[in-house]
């Protein structure tokens, strides 16, 4: 099949839903085959994936920590002096000084016994490569987190993509770091090949390159085009980046155009026109439903319910079907995925938040597969029926003024 013209392998059947007909005009496809993966397994996958490589590892990954760390540094030292191709792009730490402050101000919940502490605020990161990797092979780029400011002036901006590339031909992308603190979130990541992957590869070329120039222009053959395979999935790679920022135009077609049914996992639900989406969505007669982490015990802290809650209760005087997490300390609900129709898929490291489409780095594949979204569909019934519960409505008066700040925290942030 590889050798016949074939102009598109994806023809839309006529007469088709107005998603399917947005999304046809949309373009970007990619034919692929994609593997999903929950919780620890999705890490085993990773570990096996890189174990695998004989002529390229590309990496972005947004926090290394701990033994599953150090595990992986020493992989890739292992894979570098053997001789394959390892390049490693790494997010600029993040102020240790606001770590400090957030920790001072709310009440720490977990520590990790024989590791050092391990949130994203602090700067363990540096320490582990220049212990493991001085002698190495590895190539290594820090990715400049000050070119992240569009039009935001957050002072969190953050270049949190999780991309593995394996040889040019395998792209495992998802929620999980790479850091024993966060091992036990409740998470996915997708494991991609055929043509798709080469958008991916078009992106963390850009990225290597934009470490090192600003100027950067936007690679012409990222977005992709469908071709002649046998793949079974189409797939379009859509990302935040400093040149690029698709992913709220796509999540709000894809919103809009819905028919039948929108289901939600998602970590951070914070802004307000995708909550003005979904609640649309319910008013015209979609079955709208959304799981959000309970933000009880998130990022090594306690976070008493915000950033999510306040945004949850809009969704439920809307008519949404909302339920949050039961995170408990070391294992929050830190998926992101949006099934559509039961027929689309959104996965990737993307939270629906300000912050994550218009200023960090972020990534995500959206996937066309009634078996894909079946597998994500049945991981959302088992959470919702026995993960999650309902919202506890005397929170928000209990809380409210702490609320009312993490509210307007997100319209800045």
């Amino acid at each position: 099949m590889s050798g016949m013209a074939v102009s598109s392998p994806f023809p839309m059947p006529e007469g088709g839903t107005a998603l399917e007909r947005y999304l046809d005009e949309a373009g970007g496809w990619r034919s692929g085959r994609v593997e999903v993966f929950f919780d620890r397994p999705a890490l085993a996958m990773a570990l096996r994936t890189l174990r695998a490589a004989r002529v390229s590892i590309d990496m972005e990954m947004f926090l290394f920590g701990g033994r599953l760390g150090l595990r992986v540094l020493r992989l890739l030292d292992r894979k570098a002096r053997a001789g394959v191709r390892v390049r490693l792009l790494h997010r600029e730490c993040l102020a240790a000084r606001v770590g400090a402050v957030l920790k001072a101000a709310l009440r720490c919940v977990h520590r990790f016994e024989g590791d050092r502490p391990e949130h994203h605020y602090v700067p363990l990161v540096d320490r582990l490569f220049a212990t493991e990797l001085r002698k190495s092979r590895v190539e290594r780029r820090r990715f400049p987190v000050h070119l992240f400011r569009n039009r935001s002036l957050s002072p969190l901006k953050i270049a949190h993509d999780k991309l593995l590339l394996v040889d040019g031909s395998v792209a495992v992308t998802g929620g999980m770091n790479l850091a024993t603190a966060v091992a036990g979130n409740h998470d996915v990541m997708i494991r991609v090949t055929g043509d798709a992957v080469t958008a991916a590869t078009a992106v963390f070329d850009y990225d290597w390159r934009l470490a090192a120039n600003p100027a950067t222009p936007w690679p012409a053959d990222a977005a992709g085009s469908p071709r002649g395979t046998a793949c079974p999935h189409r797939l379009r790679f859509a990302v935040t980046r400093p040149a690029r920022s698709e992913q709220l135009e796509l999540v709000l077609g894809l919103l809009r155009h819905a028919s039948r049914r929108i289901w939600v996992e998602m970590f951070l639900l914070t802004d307000p026109r995708i909550v003005a989406a979904l609640v649309e969505a319910r008013a015209r007669g979609v079955d709208v439903r959304m799981i959000a982490d309970s933000m009880e015990f998130a990022l090594g802290i306690r976070l008493h319910g915000a950033p999510n809650l306040p945004f949850v209760r809009d969704l439920t005087d809307g008519g949404v079907a909302v339920r949050v997490f039961c995170s408990t300390p070391g294992r929050q609900m830190h998926q992101k995925s949006l099934v559509v129709d039961g027929r689309w898929v959104l996965t990737g490291t993307t939270n629906f938040t300000r912050q994550a489409f218009e200023v960090n780095t972020e990534s995500s594949f959206l996937v066309e597969g009634a078996d894909v979204a079946a597998i994500y569909e049945r991981r959302f019934l088992d959470d919702w029926l026995r993960g999650s519960g309902t919202p506890d409505p005397t929170l928000f008066s209990r809380r409210r003024v702490w609320f009312g700040v993490a509210r307007q925290a997100c319209r800045w942030l």
